[in-house]
């Protein structure tokens, strides 16, 4: 019983701090990067929007969702 309390305690800890950092993030992200948005613009260039079909993109990043929000700058979802 003591390991689980232990493993909780560890967790609530981890959270609290995600919790804090999770805002400033993305601002962070973007003084640490260089050319940010370069770096995330450049994979959209390739993309097929001719606008003759639907184009379905599966964004495999981090989380941050940077690279949706560079497809959806482009072209907008109907």
């Amino acid at each position: 019983m003591e390991l689980h309390a232990c493993r909780l305690q560890k967790t609530l800890e981890d959270r609290q701090g995600f919790n804090g950092a999770a805002p400033g993030y993305d601002a962070a992200r973007r003084k640490l990067v260089p050319c940010f948005d370069k770096f995330y613009g450049w994979p959209v260039r390739l993309l097929p929007f001719s606008g003759a079909y639907p184009v379905r993109v599966l964004d495999l990043g981090a989380g941050t969702n940077e690279g949706r929000v560079a497809v959806y700058s482009v072209r907008k979802p109907s």
